[in-house]
């Protein structure tokens, strides 16, 4: 009786996240805490992370990024392509937090 090889070859094309991007992903991400943290200072700003209160510290949003994104992006194999798809997902939250920054700063008293 012939049996089949149960060892599967697995061949992917794509490349994998490069180093430099894991650098620009953890970069991008403290930027995120730092323009979060930078627009809900004003008095009419609050988080809206459900995840977070209404004025999380910088220790609290380090914390859940870890717990969330560590554990999440160690047990995949990320490519490229999906490195830079997580870049630009960043880059919008980023946009988002000085967007918001701004139109806060125009409508809020400062307090």
């Amino acid at each position: 009786m012939l049996k089949e090889s149960q060892r599967k070859l697995q061949f992917s094309l794509a490349k994998p996240i490069t180093p430099t991007q894991w650098r620009t992903l953890f970069t991008l991400q403290l930027l995120d805490i730092y323009t979060s943290k930078k627009f809900i200072t004003l008095p009419c700003v609050t988080e809206s992370n459900p995840l977070f209160r209404d004025d999380p510290s910088v220790g609290d949003m380090i914390l859940v990024k870890s717990v969330i994104l560590i554990p999440t992006l160690s047990k995949i194999d990320l490519t490229q392509r999906e490195g830079n798809l997580l870049h630009f997902l960043s880059v919008l939250v980023i946009a988002n937090n000085i967007k918001v920054r701004k139109r806060a700063e125009r409508a809020c008293p400062r307090g």
